[in-house]
């Protein structure tokens, strides 16, 4: 019969603290507090038993890291045009989390669709992964920003989920210069250009 049963950690190789864990018949549970980004938690699970004998798990280390909420603009913006003048995102290579509108689907191949949190430049996204979304959803995805032939992604890689279903205005802002348009602020943005002449 196990009498203790403590989660122990350190953080940055600092002094050990003793968290107690607590029982629910078989299953014991605790937590480690709150840490700063980049901290370095190591920690175990040492239970002890009637007979003072005593098993540990572990030791587990891992890294904390930046998990906040992203715009999509945040994703997008830069002014920095890069190797071949493609305006590579300034996050490339992070995992971020972002809430918009589906726009489209589907344009990419499967489970490929776009994002649109805003309707002002740099508020689009394309988001590549399996996922059913319909238009006019409104879904919060988390992922590895990459640049895929110039154009800025979000590869899921936590998941997503919807927060509102269908009803949705999507975004949508007028522009009356195709030239604009095409520009790499309005990437994978929906718009609607009036006045614009074709030649």
């Amino acid at each position: 019969t196990l009498v203790t049963v403590n989660l122990i950690y350190d953080v940055d190789a600092g002094p050990e603290t003793t968290m107690p864990m607590a029982a629910e018949g078989d299953l014991y549970t605790g937590g480690i507090l709150a840490q700063l980004e980049d901290a370095v938690v190591t920690w175990r699970i040492e239970a002890t038993d009637d007979l003072d004998l005593t098993t540990v798990h572990g030791p587990v280390i891992y890294t904390v890291v930046d998990n906040q909420a992203y715009t999509i603009y945040d994703v997008q913006y830069t002014t920095e045009p890069g190797v071949d003048d493609l305006y590579p995102s300034l996050l490339d290579g992070t995992v971020v989390t972002v809430t918009g509108i589906v726009t489209a689907i589907g344009t990419s191949g499967s489970g490929s669709f776009f994002i649109q949190d805003a309707d002002t430049p740099w508020s689009g996204i394309q988001v590549y992964g399996d996922s059913l979304v319909a238009l006019n959803d409104e879904v919060t995805v988390t992922g590895e920003v990459e640049e895929y032939y110039g154009q800025t992604e979000i590869l899921l890689a936590g998941g997503f989920f919807v927060i509102n279903s269908h009803d949705n205005t999507p975004y949508m802002p007028v522009l009356n210069d195709l030239g604009v348009a095409l520009a790499e602020p309005y990437e994978s943005m929906l718009v609607r250009v009036e006045g614009a002449t074709c030649s």
